[in-house]
């Protein structure tokens, strides 16, 4: 082992960094099962970009045939040697006490007189670790580009004593424990949301008017004569001087147009490429009229479309030979049931509005607390 350089963001700390091989601070763990025809097992898979382990539906032994499995180890620093280079890495825990992994897994357990596995885990995440995975898994891209286990224990790194490694894993589990809250937040607004939609679209909860009086019942009509999808300039359009307006696609906006305009807001939806995406759009846009619809909204609240649409999930209406593409007329023939009265379709949009707001904040918050982190990666490492 040899000196080495020291990251530019330290807890208060005495002593250098110094290089070790990955060898000496690792050993593999490796308890093969002997699997029984009759038994069930539960493997596990780890997804690339630090996001961690995932749990495959049970199967039975029959069904692993002569397949290489190995009993999980509870706290081993664990790689995917397929996407090792897109660092599929993670760190096992009593969760996955029971499973088995394949031979593409490995497993290795700290030398925990001088290694804390949770610091060698956020070390390999960095810009840095990821280039050593990648040196240590020859080939070409995806699948063959498989990490050399004999490469990967020759891989070099630098660390501090083990008290300060244990204060940065320490730091960085904190972090990582508020970033699955934060994803937990945001999945459970979005099941609400789903369920919501189910709730109010069936009509099992309805809202009433300023007064608390029941509104008119909804009718069922064709969507052809409720939001109609039209073809790009099929929509009135305005030509105009000045200003830019936004080029609407399927996937979002991607550039500027400066001859015409269609009168925000609009609902756009996927016509080829992300079939039935639908996007709300509060401004003025122009429509690419290859790939996407427009709707016409007959007089009907835009934001309460918007979320007719989601509801209906028009992508299921995509198909034909060659490329893919929605069939409009598959949508249009379609008969769902809808209030009549514009107060009510603005309070149903309202309500799922407040709902999508709580989601975008808790996005927001991920996406802050993500790249934070990852500055802290490239700090606090060397």
């Amino acid at each position: 082992m040899e000196t080495a350089k020291q990251p530019s963001l330290r807890f208060k700390a005495r002593g250098a960094w110094e290089e070790f091989r990955m060898k000496d601070l690792l050993t593999r763990a490796s308890n093969p099962v002997k699997v029984q025809a009759d038994e069930s097992y539960t493997q596990i898979g780890i997804r690339s970009h630090g996001k961690g382990i995932f749990h495959k539906e049970p199967v039975s032994g029959t069904e692993l045939g002569n397949k290489r499995v190995f009993w999980v180890v509870e706290n081993a620093l664990t790689v995917n040697i397929v996407f090792a280079w897109e660092q599929a890495i993670a760190i096992t825990s009593d969760k996955e006490k029971g499973m088995i992994a394949s031979h593409r897994f490995p497993m290795y357990l700290a030398d925990e007189t001088q290694a804390d596995i949770h610091f060698l885990l956020n070390l390999l995440l960095t810009p840095k670790g990821r280039m050593l995975l990648e040196l240590a898994s020859p080939g070409g891209a995806g699948r063959n580009k498989t990490l050399g286990q004999a490469e990967f224990e020759k891989i070099k790194i630098t660390i501090p004593s083990l008290p300060e490694q244990q204060k940065i894993a320490s730091f960085f589990i904190a972090i990582d424990r508020k970033l699955t809250l934060l994803r937990r937040k945001k999945e459970a607004l979005e099941r609400y949301k789903r369920g919501a939609m189910q709730t109010i679209f069936s009509q099992r909860v309805r809202f009433r008017d300023e007064e608390g009086k029941e509104f008119e019942e909804w009718e069922k009509r064709a969507i052809e004569n409720i939001a109609p999808l039209q073809r790009g300039f099929d929509l009135p359009v305005t030509a105009i001087k000045e200003g830019r307006y936004p080029v609407v696609f399927s996937n979002g906006i991607l550039k500027y147009h400066l001859d015409y305009k269609v009168q925000g807001p609009g609902v756009i939806t996927g016509r080829s490429g992300t079939i039935g995406k639908v996007t709300f759009v509060e401004q003025n846009f122009w429509p690419h009229n290859t790939s996407l619809w427009v709707t016409d909204f007959c007089g009907n609240h835009p934001k309460f479309i918007y979320y007719l649409y989601l509801h209906l999930d028009l992508s299921r209406f995509g198909g034909g030979s060659g490329v893919p593409t929605l069939n409009r007329n598959d949508v249009h023939v379609q008969k769902t049931s809808i209030p009549t009265n514009k107060l009510e379709q603005s309070k149903i949009s309202a309500f799922f509005s407040a709902i999508d707001a709580k989601i975008a904040h808790a996005q927001a918050q991920l996406e802050k607390l993500t790249e934070w982190k990852k500055g802290l990666l490239q700090k606090m490492f060397v």
